[in-house]
């Protein structure tokens, strides 16, 4: 099934979007945008419907942030807002937007939007996965992980790390390119957080017929087990 992140804080819409689209999909509401940062963090999604006003932000700089913090984003987003200004409209495409539903959103269309949308991803994703390492299957579309077959939930930061290891396999990397690369420029985390990072995603493998290794004094690299 698919999850679909709503983030929506009118009590009134989110029942009016639910009933449209489940239950064929998984539909999540977060009121605020702190609450949908903390569901992204807790797991990937396969589009996301986001209003424009919110009680704690704005959902234009919230796509651009999105963007901006995850290298791999690839998920789907709508905006469904009142905000029916051409330049909202415009604003909204030049972020990336996938489709602008300027409310009071009509359930019938939303559906078929949303249907379509993910039947075409999911298409591309039955393109984009394969086995990149090891045992290691990577879903790049649908932010996915297996080892040997079994699915492996990862956090979106997680999916990022290991996306990056896997497209530069048994290079090295300091903690400062990882943040460069994974976090972005401009950045400014501790090391020891990578650090934690590291070590979660390395646990969540510990069965996979590769290791992320530690190499002292230059950084990490993943690598094949001889096992």
């Amino acid at each position: 099934m698919d999850h679909i992140l709503l983030i929506e804080d009118s009590p009134e819409s989110v029942h009016v979007i639910k009933r449209a689209l489940e239950p064929e999909h998984c539909v999540t509401a977060s009121a605020t945008l702190s609450c949908a940062r903390a569901q992204l963090q807790k797991g990937a999604y396969d589009l996301i419907l986001l209003d424009v006003s919110l009680p704690d932000g704005d959902g234009f700089e919230f796509l651009a942030d999105l963007n901006q913090s995850q290298a791999n984003h690839q998920c789907p987003v709508f905006f469904l807002t009142s905000k029916a200004g051409l330049a909202d409209q415009v604003l909204g495409y030049s972020l990336g937007a996938d489709d602008y539903i300027i409310k009071p959103v009509q359930p019938v269309l939303l559906q078929a939007k949303v249907n379509a949308k993910l039947k075409k991803r999911a298409g591309s994703a039955n393109d984009a996965a394969f086995s990149v390492f090891g045992d290691i299957t990577l879903d790049i579309a649908r932010h996915r992980v297996s080892v040997a077959g079994k699915p492996v939930d990862l956090t979106s930061l997680e999916f990022r790390l290991l996306t990056h290891f896997i497209r530069h396999r048994e290079q090295v990397f300091s903690r400062d390119r990882l943040m460069t690369a994974v976090w972005g420029e401009n950045t400014h985390i501790l090391d020891r957080t990578i650090d934690t990072h590291i070590s979660h995603l390395r646990t969540k493998l510990s069965s996979a017929q590769c290791v992320l290794e530690a190499v002292h004094g230059s950084g990490y690299r993943l690598v094949l087990t001889t096992y």
